[in-house]
């Protein structure tokens, strides 16, 4: 598969590395088990359930199901309609439930600007974020802890969502929200609840509720398991279609969730922001990462700034030297640079979301990095051999765009730190009289 896609390994350790790979695949069988990231193209996940139809793995560690809606639905595209309908005028209520658009949209959509045209717009969230901002209602939302709902599994399992508290700031749920729209004047999600299981729990719907409460899943509502043929031909012809090394010339920007902020909804979390990456160590930011030796052919060191530039698009950041990158390829996580997530993470690192595209949302080909001059501090923690055990060494220092916030240098400081670490939840339900429409 790698040569047939064109790549070619400059290091003889790879190509031993891949062989052993090979033989405990083979040595697993149908034990075996093939992922494929979710930043994957659809080829690269075709390859991936080829071979795990190879190594007998399906039906034993895969098992393949429909689509929970019955079909499948191009989410990009129905987001890039609705936006030119939004932009065109063609778009009198929009009612937005949950997310943050206007934040992590690709940015070629101007989902923003789309937004500002809409004369009646509603946003329900659990926090005044950017797109509350924009939109002329913010409605609280109720936290799934002190929520009643249901949800599904991937392979189909139902399950119920239950509260443990009441909601603390009056919040709704998506279901008692489109309710309302419909005109239900008082809707309750736990009578939505039980009225929409009513035709699953059976006969005696009194006990089957009781035994849904308890165990928390819909006994025996597994999605069936559908057979998945591949069309091997059809494979063959796109892998040799393919351009080597994607198309891509130069270097390549990975854009990728963050593993503690996820896609941004998190930023405003001090006990998160402190939590250093797993690879880079680096806290209370992000950064473009990069191997040692692409950062030494741009002429790059740890902390120095830099302007990543692709598709007519750039972002000034920093750079961050981190051993075990492939050649060529700059590494930058999403999630960072919120303008309104709150005391916390307002201003905490930069915004990926800025080169990602519609036609590029993990993957952005010909990245130009030009260097700015000056270094910028990044704070993380790092581990050190000292008389033959291992201490913990931290550094931590701020940039100068960031200096209002406190360095914790020392015990006392940590008092100064408490105003601005706190989390911030939904505000009150707001809106400009008269923005939306009375029906």
């Amino acid at each position: 598969l790698r040569r047939a896609l064109g790549v070619h390994l400059s290091h003889e350790f790879e190509e031993s590395f891949l062989s052993a790979l090979a033989d405990d695949l083979e040595h697993a069988g149908r034990g075996a088990l093939v992922l494929a990231g979710p930043g994957q193209p659809p080829l690269v996940h075709a390859l991936v359930a080829l071979m795990n139809a190879q190594l007998g793995a399906v039906g034993n560690t895969v098992r393949y199901v429909e689509p929970p809606a019955g079909e499948e639905t191009d989410q990009l595209g129905s987001l890039r309609a609705l936006t030119r309908a939004m932009a065109a005028g063609e778009v009198q209520a929009l009612v937005m439930l949950g997310g943050n658009p206007v934040y992590d949209a690709p940015v070629d959509l101007d989902f923003g600007g789309a937004l500002d045209k809409v004369p009646g717009s509603l946003h329900l969230s659990l926090h005044d974020n950017e797109t509350s901002r924009r939109a002329q209602w913010h409605l609280p939302r109720a936290h799934f802890l002190e929520s009643w709902g249901d949800a599904r599994a991937w392979d189909g399992t139902h399950y119920t969502v239950q509260p443990l508290i009441a909601p603390l700031y009056d919040g709704r749920t998506p279901g008692e929200v489109l309710a309302l729209l419909g005109g239900d004047a008082a809707p309750q999600a736990h009578a939505q609840l039980r009225e929409s299981l009513q035709g699953a729990l059976g006969g005696d719907a009194e006990t089957a509720w009781r035994r849904l409460l308890h165990d928390g899943v819909l006994a025996d509502s597994r999605f069936p398991a559908a057979s998945a043929a591949l069309d091997v031909d059809a494979l063959s012809a796109a892998v040799a279609a393919k351009p080597a090394n994607g198309g891509y010339h130069g270097l390549e920007l990975e854009l990728h969730r963050d593993h503690s902020l996820y896609d941004g909804r998190f930023a405003n979390n001090g006990w998160l922001q402190e939590l250093p990456d797993p690879i880079s160590k680096i806290t209370w930011d992000n950064a473009a990462t990069m191997g040692p030796d692409t950062a030494a052919e741009l002429g790059l060191a740890h902390g120095d700034r830099v302007r990543l530039s692709a598709g007519g698009r750039s972002l000034d950041c920093a750079a961050a030297v981190v051993p075990g990158l492939a050649h060529g390829t700059v590494a930058l996580a999403l999630g960072y640079g919120r303008s309104a997530a709150g005391a916390v993470g307002d201003g905490a690192g930069f915004n990926g979301y800025a080169l990602r595209a519609s036609d590029a949302l993990h993957a952005v080909g010909g990245l130009a990095v030009e260097s700015l001059g000056g270094s910028y501090l990044l704070a993380g923690t790092r581990w050190a051999s000292r008389a033959g055990r291992a201490a913990s060494t931290s550094w931590c220092a701020r940039a100068a765009s960031r200096s209002t916030k406190p360095t914790p240098t020392s015990p006392a400081s940590w008092t100064s730190i408490r105003p601005w670490c706190r989390s911030g939840r939904s505000s009150p339900t707001r809106g400009t009289a008269g923005a939306w429409p009375s029906t």
